[in-house]
């Protein structure tokens, strides 16, 4: 009995062992979870300023100074996340609830540039666009579209390639070079 006794006795440390190892190493994964989590919101805070102000520019061109963009970093379920809002008159409002195509097709065109414009590997400074005005806006947001497309050009050095309905002519309008075909 004695033998036995010793013997569950050297097991039962070896397990106790083990279970503590376990532990230490759930310990120091919940931290580097943590970790991660901190570094990540961090990382989305630095890029916050820069994708609001930016898109707030693109969407006040367009809709007027009452228009402008929120993002909002979070962590949930052990996640950080990204939530994108359009706020219209002090009322923020997510881009999913919006039932004018308009809109979200502005911001998700301007969201699309800047995100482009922020990777650290990009592609080459060419872009080209199919009806990207479509018909969810009216004649004078177009307009104001176009002269959106053409600051963003000039001002991120991108050349633009936009095929355009015949009577989009205010694409024309702000083309440095325009083809009919």
């Amino acid at each position: 009995n004695k033998a036995k006794r010793d013997l569950l006795s050297e097991q039962k440390a070896i397990l106790q062992k083990d279970i503590d190892k376990s532990k230490k190493t759930f310990e120091n994964t919940k931290i580097a979870q943590e970790v991660m989590n901190i570094v990540g919101t961090l990382a989305q805070t630095e890029v916050k300023a820069v994708i609001e102000s930016l898109v707030t520019e693109g969407l006040q061109t367009v809709y007027g100074p009452e228009y402008s963009f929120c993002v909002e970093n979070q962590v949930s379920r052990n996640q950080p996340e990204t939530n994108f809002y359009v706020v219209i008159n002090g009322n923020k409002r997510e881009l999913a609830e919006e039932t004018g195509g308009g809109l979200v097709d502005v911001t998700c065109f301007i969201l699309r540039i800047v995100c482009w414009a922020l990777s650290l590997k990009r592609t080459e400074p060419i872009l080209i666009l199919d009806e990207p005005l479509r018909n969810n806006l009216d004649t004078k947001r177009k307009e104001m579209m176009a002269e959106l497309i053409k600051s963003l050009s000039e001002r991120l050095g991108l050349q633009m390639i936009v095929i355009a309905k015949e009577e989009d002519t205010f694409i024309r309008s702000i083309a440095d070079r325009k083809s009919v075909v």
